[in-house]
This record gives structure tokens, C-alpha cells and sequence, in this order.
């Protein structure tokens, strides 16, 4: 109940906002009474970003091309981390300390390891998807202000006013991986 209170309080308003004082008062109980339960507001950021992590629908893994799996996988973390966007601050800052943080990345790891993929090469793809969906869920709607100015900035303007393509973030993440698959050396099954 205190983490269901403490996502809705931060999807609300942001994470100052999120309180021990305010999450006691949105359950209705005395402050002190949540140190039964959490030790600090940093526990809560943890199981917040716990709770973000473990949401990650972790069945795309199970496609049997990897770089489908991977793809899949990395839709589904870009999703979860959509679903709370006053989030991502914390999210890019805190370290994944608990199991359910790290379950996703297990997985990911797994299926990039299975594919012949070094430790190194396996974080390099994982630090990129992570960069890509926290930027991605960050920047979901931003404008660019021309104001007057089209003519000294007429690509630009002509790009803004073309608008965003629908299926961005899934063509985005295609170049990303294809281009990571073009730097790795993977071994063949032969």
C-alpha cells in the first residue's frame, strides 16, 4: 500500500512531491507509522523503481531470434518506463539494487549472452537501450519554438511541422539495435 500510494503521488505530481508525510496522509495513517513498514524515503525510491522494472512484460524474451527477443524485450522496458514519466529522473539516477530491478536485466543479458555476445559487448548493448528508453521516456512531447523565425530555419520548421511518425520509437529502436549487431562479433552456429 505504501509504494501503490507513493507511484500514484509521484505520477501525480513529481517527486518532490512524494513524501512520507503526504503518502501517510494519502493512507489515511500517522506518519510515523510507515517506519514500521520502510526505513527511509531512499527505501521507497528503491522499491519504486522496483516496482517500474518488475512491471516489464518479460514474455517478448522468449521469441526464438535474438535479436527479436531483444527488440521485444526493449519495446516492453520502453512501456513500463511510459507508464510513469515523473519517474525517469530516478529511474536514470538510482542504481537497480533490487531483485526485481535486476530481473529485467538478467534476462536481457541472458539472451544477448546465448547469442554468443561478451559480457563486454552484452553491457555496451544494454547501457545503449537504457540510454535510448530513460531519453525516450523523458522526452515524449517536445517542442522546438521557431516564432518568426521559419525563413532562417526552414528545415527545421519543415520538420516540426511534419510531426513525429507514429511508428518512431519502433524504427528508432531497429537502428539502434542493427547498428549495435553491426559493431559485435558474434560466433556462427556452424
Amino acid at each position: 500500500m505504501i509504494v501503490d500510494a507513493a507511484m500514484a503521488i509521484v505520477d501525480e505530481s513529481g517527486i518532490p512531491a512524494m513524501t512520507t508525510r503526504a503518502i501517510a496522509k494519502r493512507l489515511g495513517v500517522g506518519q510515523a507509522s510507515l517506519y514500521n513498514h520502510i526505513s527511509s524515503r531512499e527505501e521507497i525510491l528503491d522499491l519504486l523503481n522496483a516496482r517500474i522494472l518488475a512491471s516489464v512484460d518479460l514474455t517478448p524474451l522468449d521469441h526464438p531470434d535474438w535479436t527479436e527477443a531483444i527488440y521485444g524485450g526493449t519495446l516492453a522496458f520502453l512501456a513500463a518506463l511510459q507508464e510513469h514519466p515523473n519517474m525517469m529522473g530516478t529511474l536514470a539516477t538510482r542504481p537497480a539494487r533490487t531483485d526485481p530491478s535486476l530481473a529485467y536485466y538478467e534476462r536481457m543479458h541472458e539472451r544477448l549472452r546465448g547469442a554468443g555476445l561478451s559480457a563486454q559487448d552484452s553491457a555496451r548493448f544494454l547501457f545503449a537501450i537504457d540510454d535510448y528508453c530513460i531519453g525516450a521516456a523523458l522526452n515524449t512531447e517536445v517542442d522546438v519554438e521557431i516564432n518568426q523565425r521559419q525563413d532562417k530555419f526552414p528545415l527545421v520548421t519543415e520538420a516540426m511541422e511534419a510531426g513525429r511518425p507514429a511508428d518512431h520509437h519502433q524504427a528508432t529502436l531497429r537502428l539502434l539495435l542493427n547498428g549495435l549487431i553491426a559493431t559485435v562479433d558474434i560466433p556462427s552456429a556452424e
